[in-house]
């Protein structure tokens, strides 16, 4: 709001936040990675395991998150369990 969409900005940004502990942030540099925005280079892999640290502290969406990707097997193996 108020100014021109920059997604590597806002990684930056998010990073910080989530070296910090937040879980939102975390959640949202998973999402970064998993669809390879901000600059990144896609990677499941380092998506999902953002999520996880996202899930761990009881974040709702990353605990979601995990869950798509244990269903899809995006940067995990496959486990519908």
């Amino acid at each position: 709001l108020g100014t021109k969409i920059n997604d590597a900005k806002a990684l930056e940004f998010y990073l910080k936040g989530a070296m910090g502990g937040d879980a939102n942030c975390q959640r949202l540099i998973g999402t970064f990675y998993s669809s390879g925005k901000g600059g990144v280079v896609k990677d499941s892999k380092k998506g999902f395991e953002w999520f996880v640290k996202s899930a761990d502290q009881g974040d709702c969406a990353g605990q979601f998150n995990v869950g798509v990707c244990y269903l899809n097997g995006k940067g995990i193996g496959k486990d519908e369990k």
